[in-house]
């Protein structure tokens, strides 16, 4: 059973803000490099584990696609901390994850949080976002990569018909750390 997919969202050099052109687009006759030959790309996926704020065990099928997709970082949302997801953390630092960081839990038992993990330590990022209601607190995580000159700001935030102007401003808050 496929509960999400991965999407690779960007290539990117190390210390470099620019997203550098992939095989199909360095030209006719260009060599297509496959993702572990081009060593100046960092692989970047994220999967919704869709645990609707429950205590559910990954499946181990995700293990193994994000083990075949081999990220350089990845960022899980609707992710759900608890007894049954140790083994999914243990097995991607067999992966060689280097650091993984989770979004403090909830007050409430049922709310998701967001994981960030990759080859490469992390530190605190500088945002924080305070939002109308404790799920949108769960569910956001800022990462910075030193060695990769990145920041990873990770989020799933609803928008609720019945309560756009309580939404509003917290949506032009998270537009507003793209901006960074």
């Amino acid at each position: 059973v496929v509960v999400g997919r991965i999407v690779r969202i960007a290539q990117q050099a190390p210390h470099q803000r620019h997203p550098q052109p992939g095989p199909a687009q360095r030209g006719v006759g260009a060599t297509a490099l496959s993702a572990r030959q081009d060593l100046d790309m960092t692989k970047i996926a994220t999967w919704n584990l869709h645990h609707w704020a429950r205590e559910t065990e990954v499946p181990r099928g995700v293990a193994e696609v994000i083990k075949a997709a081999d990220p350089d970082v990845l960022v899980l949302t609707e992710y759900f901390r608890s007894d049954k997801t140790q083994w999914f953390e243990h097995q991607l630092k067999d992966q060689k994850v280097r650091a993984i960081a989770v979004s403090p839990a909830g007050k409430d038992a049922d709310q998701n949080q967001i994981l960030i993990a990759s080859k490469h330590e992390q530190t605190y990022g500088l945002v924080a976002l305070q939002g109308p209601d404790e799920a949108a607190n769960t569910n956001f995580l800022h990462r910075r990569i030193p060695a990769l000159d990145l920041d990873v700001i990770g989020f799933r935030a609803p928008f609720y018909d019945k309560q756009p102007e309580t939404w509003a401003p917290y949506w032009e808050l998270v537009a507003d750390c793209t901006m960074l």
